[in-house]
């Protein structure tokens, strides 16, 4: 039978296997070119150019325009605008399926989890837009303004998306009794706490942000092993529903 809670398990490995499809295209070609060659030891330019400070730290990660690595910049962003509906949405279905059958507490903190999700979404898309701006600018041109709205926009996404993955990976470590699944859930922590250090570490963002999706996509995929709730129907009893807890 098509239940409410088998809709949410489907739409939730559908939109995994989306947002899986869309980063496997952002990592392949184009790749930035060996003059692409980002400071403070971040390994990877996008998030390079996310938490960039200055002028020298764009000329070291683009060049001066035009440059191929411009151009790779822009393809990213594009692609990075097919992914932020993506994960938004996978954080909302997996929010709502696990805050079925709770009390309005547990409701709210979740209610609290999808905005987190919405404004990482929102500050996502305006840090995008920022960076596409600075592309289309030399170097003469980028002025500390533009270099601040990437960097401002960056911040307050990377924070919204670690409170929202921190709760997330609270609530599946403190329910879930399998061993399995609470790994999940410490998972999803670390890659929050990653995150967060990472705001003040640069180069921790990057494994802060793998340990995140990693722990999304996995959330997503053992869903319907994340709660058992169901409801039986008996003439002569009102419908009795079991919860996470008997996990």
């Amino acid at each position: 039978m098509w239940t409410k809670t088998s809709a949410l398990v489907r739409t939730a490995w559908i939109l995994a296997v989306y947002c899986f499809a869309v980063l496997v295209l952002h990592a392949w070609k184009p790749q930035f070119t060996n003059a692409s060659q980002p400071v403070r030891g971040i390994s990877d330019p996008v998030i390079a150019m996310q938490m960039a400070r200055n002028v020298d730290e764009v000329d070291n990660i683009l060049g001066d325009s035009p440059s191929a690595d411009r151009e790779v910049m822009r393809i990213k962003q594009y692609i990075d605008f097919a992914f932020i509906p993506g994960y938004v949405a996978l954080v909302i279905v997996i929010v709502e399926f696990l805050s079925r059958g709770r009390g309005p507490t547990w409701i709210f903190a979740w209610r609290t989890v999808e905005t987190m999700a919405v404004f990482a979404g929102v500050y996502d898309i305006r840090e995008n837009i920022a960076i596409l701006r600075v592309v289309d600018l030399t170097l003469a041109q980028t002025t500390p303004e533009s270099i601040h709205a990437i960097s401002a926009n960056s911040h307050l996404k990377w924070a919204a998306l670690a409170l929202a993955t921190a709760a997330m990976g609270a609530m599946v470590a403190l329910t879930a009794r399998r061993p399995g699944l609470r790994a999940i859930g410490l998972l999803a922590l670390a890659g929050a706490g990653l995150t967060a250090f990472g705001l003040a570490q640069n180069t921790l963002l990057i494994w802060g942000g793998m340990l995140t999706v990693t722990a999304l996509l996995l959330m997503a995929a053992t869903l319907k092993l994340l709660t058992h709730e169901s409801v039986t129907e008996d003439p002569n009893t009102r419908p009795v529903r079991r919860s996470v807890r008997q996990i």
